[in-house]
């Protein structure tokens, strides 16, 4: 008798059968309410982190600016599409308190709404670069809102300044490039966000198995979307090769 005809006879299973069946039910079942349990501990895990980050930036942000963080103005929504998730948007806000920093770079492209968002909510010197605004659509901002855009953007004008944090968003190249562009001008543990689009994500693999060979502090975490986060620590900077990363 083969192993077919022990578990199934005249087309019905065997005592032997049925076993097998509530195994692999039992099995089945198990794994479900494991897959569940351990779903439900991470969203768990993820509640509580966001709950003691939003406490810590909170802190921060009183402890800098001596109140809480202002309501962003309405008219930066009025005047410039948001190219970013808004929860994103604050979660760069919330970072320069945390890191308490002093100098901040943009990078990428169609950032007007980031840009002022980081000019109106934070106390940092804030500065751009010339791709990620366009001029023409500024230009008409300030004309329908003149009473609260009256200057032109703080665009970057010392290549070899450093900076506490850099941002970069809708970059369309790829997350090499981009590091090799900005990680240098980074202060000694300044920290770099690149939020993650469709196209970066081709390469993300690629940078973090880079980022780890170079012993460089990172972490990939989502908020609407994915950011790779990345610490600048002293250990990194006489490295010849990292311009080449």
């Amino acid at each position: 008798m083969n192993f077919k005809e022990k578990i199934f006879y005249n087309g019905w299973p065997t005592s032997l059968g049925w076993g097998l069946i509530a195994s692999v039910i039992i099995v089945s079942l198990i794994s479900t309410i494991v897959a569940v349990v351990t779903f439900v501990k991470i969203i768990k895990m993820k509640r509580q982190i966001d709950k003691d980050y939003h406490k810590k930036s909170e802190e921060a942000i009183i402890a800098i600016k001596g109140s809480p963080l202002d309501a962003k103005p309405e008219f930066i929504n009025k005047a410039f599409t948001n190219t970013i998730h808004e929860l994103d948007t604050m979660q760069m806000v919330k970072s320069v308190y945390l890191n308490n920093a002093k100098d901040v770079l943009v990078d990428g492209k169609e950032l007007e709404n980031l840009y002022l968002s980081l000019k109106f909510l934070t106390l940092a010197n804030i500065e751009i670069y010339h791709k990620a605004i366009d001029i023409k659509k500024w230009n008409e901002a300030v004309l329908n809102y003149p009473n609260d855009l009256k200057e032109q953007p703080n665009f970057i004008s010392n290549e070899n300044k450093k900076y506490k944090l850099i941002f970069s968003a809708n970059d369309d190249s790829s997350n090499m490039e981009i590091f090799g562009k900005l990680f240098n001008k980074l202060e000694p543990n300044g920290m770099i966000m690149i939020i993650q689009n469709d196209n970066l994500k081709k390469d993300l693999k690629t940078i973090k198995y880079e980022l780890k060979l170079k012993n460089i502090r990172f972490e990939v975490s989502k908020n609407k979307e994915k950011i790779l986060y990345a610490v600048k620590s002293g250990e990194e900077i006489d490295k010849k090769n990292i311009s080449n990363i």
